[in-house]
């Protein structure tokens, strides 16, 4: 019964974090996926290193510098610690790239990064703090102390005033009693991010399903990195996916009902190379492309001209999937008839994203 109903402690809240965190989602992922999305028009690629470790590598040739720092319960006071380990790295990341040092941030979901009694409010879902802008005074002396002492120790020949002109700190929402409690903030940015695509936000859970399957892949292997022409083809491919119709395939192509249900079997793994190699996504938007050229020239009528080009270079899609023509050819044929119909997803994702 209602009255019976109580809002959960935030005690319930950060118990929920810790199972939810033994997932394979880590607060160090959500955060990349999260500063990803929100500055995609300006990244070229990002690292996700180690277990704290975030770098985002811009187009202008300059790069950020992320140390994630997490706290099971974001009510309870950070430790210290915390922040002096922190600016350790981002130190050694500073005077490690001097010229292309763009800021370093210390990030986490903590509402008391600086402790109960600093004037900072971190109560929101989303706050940045710029060290040397405004910060208060005695937060800011604290801050400048460790970062003397820690790059003096490191015999760091950098002067602690740059280092802190640089230092920020972020707080990024990542608790709650259920998934959609705690990555609202993350369903937000990708919201946006679908908005500015001019992509309907229906497929939102889709796609953050997906980001988040690839950002645990590339935080486990640290020797890849997030790059943008690899985030255009697994979200234009996710996408493609999950607007197939493929009804109107079978009656344009005349499939029959045996080779219906092989279709809807097998194609989907080859979809995911199409997803995880950019070259033969590359070839696949190529051959959209030529659709749309010959479409120019053509006075076919629109169902024709799809069949007419469909029959005629299928055959160089087979070969880039590794399917046989003869036995596997109409899942290509599908690929491409599927990707043709929703030429316009990739133009707008390449847009949304600064990639045309």
């Amino acid at each position: 019964m209602l009255e019976n109903w109580a809002m959960p402690s935030h005690k319930d809240l950060y118990k929920n974090n810790a199972s939810n965190t033994e997932a394979g989602f880590h607060f160090q992922d959500f955060c990349a996926l999260y500063i990803f999305l929100k500055s995609v028009d300006e990244i070229d690629y990002m690292n996700v290193e180690g277990e704290e470790d975030i770098v985002v590598a811009f187009l202008n040739q300059k790069k950020s510098f992320y140390q994630v720092k997490d706290a099971v319960d974001p009510f309870i006071e950070l430790r210290k610690s915390k922040i002096d380990d922190s600016i350790k790295v981002l130190a050694k990341d500073m005077f490690n790239n001097k010229s292309s040092c763009e800021e370093l941030v210390f990030v986490t979901n903590s509402n008391y990064p600086m402790g109960n009694h600093s004037e900072l409010n971190f109560s929101n879902s989303y706050v940045k703090y710029s060290c040397d802008k405004n910060f208060p005074m005695a937060d800011k002396i604290d801050i400048e102390k460790r970062a003397t002492r820690i790059i003096k120790k490191l015999k760091y020949n950098m002067a602690p005033d740059i280092f802190i002109k640089k230092f920020k700190f972020l707080k990024l929402q990542f608790y709650g009693a259920d998934d959609d409690t705690k990555l609202s903030l993350l369903k937000n940015a990708t919201g946006e991010f679908l908005v500015k695509c001019s992509i309907s936000i229906a497929l939102t859970d889709a796609l953050l399903k997906e980001w988040r399957s690839e950002i645990i892949e590339i935080d486990e292997n640290p020797t890849s990195s997030l790059k943008k022409i690899d985030f255009l083809a697994h979200t234009s491919v996710t996408i493609l996916d999950k607007q197939m119709e493929f009804e109107k395939f079978y009656d344009a192509f005349d499939i029959s009902q045996t080779d219906e249900g092989f279709i809807e079997t097998h194609y989907s793994d080859f979809l995911e190379k199409l997803k995880f190699d950019f070259q033969s996504f590359s070839q696949l938007d190529g051959l959209v492309d030529k659709f749309r050229q010959s479409r120019k020239k053509a006075n076919e009528t629109r169902q024709d001209a799809f069949v007419n080009f469909i029959n005629a270079n299928y055959a160089s899609l087979c070969k880039t999937l590794g399917l046989e023509q003869e036995d596997q050819g109409d899942i290509a044929k599908l690929i491409l008839w599927d990707a043709i119909r929703q030429g316009t997803i990739v133009r707008k994702i390449k847009k949304g994203i600064n990639l045309e």
